[in-house]
Parts: structure tokens; C-alpha cells; sequence
């Protein structure tokens, strides 16, 4: 037996935010990805 499953076409995905990151860095670049990179640097959700 072959099953097949019908698709749809999609023309909007709308998100809606669950919270908020505040952080030093105001750019991607040079954001540490590790916490031990970023001992010493404080940030919030």
C-alpha cells in the first residue's frame, strides 16, 4: 500500500514573540556561543 499525504499551499506563517532576550551585543558577530566564553557577561529573558 502507498500512502501519500495532501499538501497545501502556505502564502503567510505569522509568529507571535514569547519573551525577550536583552543582551550587551547589538550584533551577531563576536557573541560568544559558549557560556564559558561569556563568563562575566549578564543577560536576560
Amino acid at each position: 500500500m502507498i500512502m501519500t499525504r495532501a499538501t497545501t499551499k502556505v502564502d503567510e506563517i505569522k509568529y507571535k514573540p514569547i519573551g525577550v532576550i536583552r543582551s550587551p551585543f547589538k550584533e551577531p558577530k563576536g557573541t560568544p556561543i559558549q557560556p564559558a566564553s561569556a563568563k562575566g557577561i549578564n543577560g536576560t529573558v
